[in-house]
């Protein structure tokens, strides 16, 4: 994938660039709590676009460069695990207050009823929602609502999970459906770099003469692209009873998001080719001319365009949780969703850095790599978790297989402070 200011930027010299108002009812523009952006500025200042490149880490840098084909990487959605090798997920640590249990706290009954109505009516999206990068004037990128995650929450709490376990199950489902479309917008994005002209339409002008006002191919393949994140081979996330709870949630959903459950490996790719072609429907319907498009059909392969395997690279896509209070982050009560997403700077203590100097090199310099790497997101690689056992907001993270290191969470200032290093089993850990 390419760096999506350098996209902006060929789009804007195409007139492929929008300024439109907000999608009625999915703003996105709500302060929240921001998981994870490569915006340098807070939460309680106006969003822009001038978005820096945050690939700055050589050590975790994504290549820029063309596709990798699909057939490469293709695993089976019907029910094998998805490695995805060279890409761990987006994994932040959500907790409900600063005392985190296992006891899950869920919505009122009419709170849960309404979500769950919306869910029959938008499908997925009831949840969250994704804004693309061709709108300019507001944030883009994928936000997903307090409330959609207690919803789905509290249905994985059914299957007797914690309140961690269960919030990671949530998040990453909302999160993989979303990051579908952003996948879409990004092979959209290609597509009109290459043909010299826009195809993006802005909802607000494609849904004018639309029944239902959505693309029932590119919800198909979101849910079904968020099945086969459901099965990615991660112990936290393989739950008995997932699969039926999912099937459960689908079927309930409208046209085109339930029809995800007609999708399986045999047809994947025909499905995306056909929502490749729906793409292409919508853009002349919107008023797309499309002249270079003809030759290119002949041997063009949609699969490839989405770039969804081994899954899409969400370092590239900010990501936002919104809280209903409409409140910034540092006004956020306790009561309120927290989420721990990436960790910008932390501070070393003398025992800390005594402890450090007695480690061999090469665990120094993972260190270094440890601290980059959490500055651009928590990942499944860090294993961060809460180390109760240290005490009251402790944390641990993987530095190399055999280290740890503790961090304490300073909650008023918001800041984290490194205190110790060492040997798995020295630091605890069984």
């Amino acid at each position: 994938m390419r760096n999506i200011n350098h996209i902006r930027q060929s789009l804007n010299g195409i007139d492929a660039l929008f300024d439109v108002d907000p999608i009625k009812k999915r703003s996105g523009n709500e302060d929240g709590v921001i998981v994870r952006t490569n915006n340098p500025i807070g939460a309680d200042e106006p969003f822009n676009d001038n978005i820096r490149d945050i690939y700055t880490d050589k050590d975790y840098n994504p290549q820029d460069g063309g596709f990798k084909s699909y057939d490469d990487v293709y695993d089976d959605i019907d029910g094998e695990n998805d490695h995805s090798e060279g890409l761990d997920d987006f994994d932040p640590l959500i907790e409900h207050g600063a005392k985190a249990d296992d006891k899950l706290p869920l919505l009122g009954d009419d709170e849960d009823e309404e979500i769950r109505q919306n869910v029959e009516e938008n499908g997925t999206d009831a949840l969250g929602y994704y804004r693309s990068f061709h709108i300019t004037g507001k944030q883009w990128g994928v936000f997903i609502t307090a409330k959609g995650l207690f919803h789905m929450a509290k249905r994985f709490a059914s299957l007797g999970l914690s309140n961690e376990i269960a919030f990671k199950n949530a998040f990453q489902l909302i999160l993989s459906h979303e990051l579908f479309h952003f996948s879409v917008d990004y092979a959209l994005s290609q597509l009109e770099i290459i043909l010299g002209e826009p195809l993006w339409i802005p909802k607000t002008k494609s849904e004018l003469s639309k029944n239902p006002d959505y693309l029932t191919s590119e919800e198909k393949m979101a849910n079904a692209y968020m099945q086969c994140r459901a099965r990615t081979g991660r112990a936290d996330l393989d739950i008995k009873g997932k699969a039926k709870l999912l099937k459960e949630f689908i079927k309930s959903q409208p046209a085109g998001y339930r029809d995800s459950l007609n999708v399986n490996r045999s047809n994947f790719n025909e499905n995306l080719s056909r929502l490749g072609r729906d793409l292409i429907s919508e853009a002349i319907n919107g008023g797309a001319s499309l002249r270079s498009y003809g030759l290119l059909s002949r041997s063009f392969e949609w699969p490839a365009m989405f770039q969804y395997r081994p899954q899409v690279d969400w370092r590239y896509c900010p990501i936002f949780i919104l809280d209903g209070s409409h409140k910034s982050i540092g006004e956020l009560p306790d009561d309120h969703v927290r989420a721990f997403a990436a960790i910008d700077t932390i501070k070393e203590t003398p025992k800390f850095l005594k402890m450090l100097a007695k480690l061999p090199n090469n665990i120094q310099s993972k260190w270094v790599k440890t601290k980059s790497s959490l500055s651009i997101g928590i990942r499944t690689g860090h294993n961060f978790k809460k180390w109760p056992k240290r005490g009251t907001d402790f944390f641990s993270v993987r530095v190399g297989d055999a280290i740890r290191a503790h961090l304490l969470y300073d909650r008023p200032n918001q800041g984290w402070t490194a205190i110790e290093i060492g040997k798995h089993k020295e630091m605890g850990h069984g």
